[in-house]
């Protein structure tokens, strides 16, 4: 398993009501392959590990960050809860960002609630890191969680 157990940096949160249920929701989050589907930035991801997700598998991705397009991490499930719960570590140069989502069987559908954990921060990054977050990793965050909700929604989906 990645370790995680290094210091906190920043928590940004975001949550989401999807009009489907636990297992739909917790299937299409599991399913690494459709991630880029809902993903506002170019995201690749290869499964490096075979048969169905769950605690230890792995994968590699390939996404957008400012100024480097094809920013790349290694991937492990940490959590893997069928219906309630998927978290992953994400390291990008051996610093771990924590992935957590939380559903919750809520009002006929499901809510989602999503975290994401940063590295602890240092030097010019601590300070300006809150800006980041500001006008990037909050909207960035949000606006993943209106394509996922969109694309369970969907007829595609169903």
């Amino acid at each position: 398993m990645l370790d995680g157990s290094k210091g906190v940096g920043m928590k940004f949160e975001w949550t989401v009501q999807i009009a489907r249920s636990p297992d739909d929701v917790y299937g299409y989050l599991a399913d690494f392959s459709k991630h880029h589907e809902w993903s506002p930035k170019p995201l690749e991801i290869k499964a490096l590990s075979e048969g169905p997700t769950e605690v230890g598998s792995k994968f590699h991705s390939s996404g957008w960050i400012p100024r480097k397009p094809h920013n790349e991490n290694d991937v492990e499930v940490t959590t893997a809860d069928a219906a309630k719960r998927l978290t992953f570590n994400a390291v990008e140069k051996g610093e771990v960002f924590v992935n957590d989502y939380v559903l919750t069987d809520e009002a006929g559908g499901t809510r989602v609630d999503r975290s994401l954990t940063t590295p602890e921060l240092k030097g010019a990054m601590k300070l300006a890191f809150p800006i980041i977050g500001a006008v990037l990793v909050r909207p960035g965050g949000k606006k993943n969680m209106e394509m996922l909700k969109a694309n369970l929604e969907s007829a595609k989906q169903r």
